[in-house]
């Protein structure tokens, strides 16, 4: 990837144990971190000492059932994970060479399946950091 190339939304995939999301239609990635407030009698205005940081992400997806032979996580991959408590390892990429990774241990939060009359189901997914997460680059 070329330095000042935009990033397309489509080719950004959440890949849950090496394989993309079937049917994904959007993916995220947050991080925050926790801020002391420190004033003193000694101080004027308030301090602030970095704590430590949280990370997540999500994706939300079409339900469809997968091929058995297939590359991709479906919808009910996912919740079986999720029944389990396994943790799993998640990548934020386009997988294309030059660009960036953002990779790290999650724990499946939360799983949500919508069918409203008349559209297709969909599936949204929750996922809570565990430890630190990396960038790296896509060689």
């Amino acid at each position: 990837m070329a330095a000042g190339d935009f990033i397309k939304g489509k080719n950004f995939r959440l890949k849950v144990e090496g394989k993309t999301v079937f049917h994904a239609t959007e993916c995220g990635w947050s991080t925050s971190r926790e801020l002391e407030d420190i004033a003193t009698k000694d101080t004027n205005g308030k301090r602030r000492v970095l704590g430590d940081y949280d990370f997540s992400a999500t994706t939300s997806m079409m339900l469809a059932e997968k091929v058995a032979s297939g590359t991709q996580h479906d919808v009910f991959d996912l919740l079986q994970m999720f029944k389990d408590g396994v943790k799993v390892d998640i990548e934020f990429t386009t997988d294309i060479e030059g660009s960036k990774i953002i990779s790290g241990s999650y724990f499946i939060q939360q799983c949500d399946i919508s069918a409203s009359n008349g559209s297709t189901a969909t599936g949204n997914f929750s996922f809570a950091g565990d430890g630190e997460f990396e960038i790296e680059t896509v060689a």
